[in-house]
């Protein structure tokens, strides 16, 4: 199978990056965020080899959109709480824990908590300047992920917090360009006592003793595995944890 190629720019205008799918009998393309005017001679490819690599989320959320299938509203509020653990850590903020907790809580069980109100309205005190800060983009992260619909305004996060939303995409996706073909005997009972636990108890150290699971099930999908072992930090709505669960 030939891998794929995607192309994609970053608008001049609003600074998000834009993924695009056959544009070789294309001269001009908009920005799917703003409507302005791209040239087919600003884009630049993407593909299996840079999935690792680029640190621009939108690029990487516009290639799962375009070759898998748009994320879950589940998957847009973990990706939130991912990014904020990755970014921020949650434990030193009270207000950012409370909201982190709160979305998980939602994502799990598709309706807020009463205290979602709460928290929301804190952080929209908290939300005074317009200007970028990390912390104006501690609070915009955790406000967008107690709302509902999810509002992924990417674009205008500081790099390093953008960076953290890269790194929690490749945590919540598998590189799209490698399709798995997940095989049922690879999910034996202890494969999905494993993942339960894992899930529940939030104990990602024990990701490596999944990946010794799957493999003595005869798991030899390198993504997979190399996924679970990866020396980096895991978070509620990992694939491979999510694909064994059968969550979306």
């Amino acid at each position: 199978m030939t891998p794929q190629t995607l192309s994609w720019a970053v608008c001049p205008a609003c600074e998000s990056a834009v993924v695009f799918r056959a544009l070789n009998r294309m001269r001009r393309v908009a920005c799917r965020c703003c409507e302005h005017r791209l040239h087919a001679e600003d884009l630049r490819s993407i593909d299996t080899k840079d999935w690792d690599t680029i640190d621009l989320p939108d690029a990487l959320l516009g290639a799962i959109s375009t070759l898998w299938r748009s994320p879950s509203v589940r998957q847009q509020r973990l990706l939130h709480t991912t990014a904020a653990r990755l970014a921020f850590g949650t434990h030193h903020d009270n207000l950012l824990q409370s909201a982190t907790d709160a979305a998980e809580r939602w994502a799990d069980y598709g309706q807020p908590a009463v205290s979602v109100d709460i928290v929301r309205a804190a952080l929209i005190r908290e939300l005074s300047s317009p200007d970028r800060s990390l912390e104006c983009d501690r609070r915009q992260i955790g406000l967008a992920m107690l709302l509902d619909p999810i509002h992924i305004d990417l674009y205008s996060f500081l790099p390093d917090t953008r960076s953290a939303f890269a790194e929690a995409i490749r945590e919540l996706f598998p590189n799209p360009f490698l399709p798995i073909a997940w095989k049922p005997e690879w999910f034996t009972s202890t494969v999905r006592d494993l993942a339960a636990h894992i899930y529940d108890s939030r104990d990602f150290a024990a990701m490596p003793i999944l990946a010794d699971a799957l493999q003595d099930a005869g798991c030899d999908d390198e993504q997979v595995l190399n996924h679970c072992r990866a020396n980096k930090p895991h978070a509620r709505g990992c694939w491979v944890v999510d694909a064994i669960l059968g969550k979306s």
